[in-house]
């Protein structure tokens, strides 16, 4: 398995600890399995759980004249996914 295969997995496991753990909102890219054509999909992190997010006001090129808004779509089921002490996922 490719190193790069396993990152937004890796990504999704940090911003989900973070949030979890130091109560830090976190925003991670998001692939929806239903919809992969539309780039503006994102999982945000509240308290450590995960919702799916339309970032498709979100200017994240800091645009003075962008709404910067994020609109949380509602809570979003993510698989639990388990990394070893090298950060290579595990698979059961």
């Amino acid at each position: 398995m490719n190193v790069g295969d396993d990152a937004s997995e890796r990504e999704m496991a940090i911003a989900q600890k973070l949030s979890a753990v130091d109560g830090i909102h976190t925003l991670v890219g998001f692939t929806h399995p239903d919809y992969p054509s539309n780039p503006y999909y994102s999982i945000v992190f509240i308290d450590g759980k995960s919702y799916l997010a339309d970032d498709s006001y979100f200017d994240f090129n800091g645009d003075e004249d962008s709404q910067e808004l994020i609109k949380i779509l509602g809570p979003y089921q993510l698989p639990a996914f388990q990394f070893d002490a090298m950060a290579n996922r595990r698979i059961s």
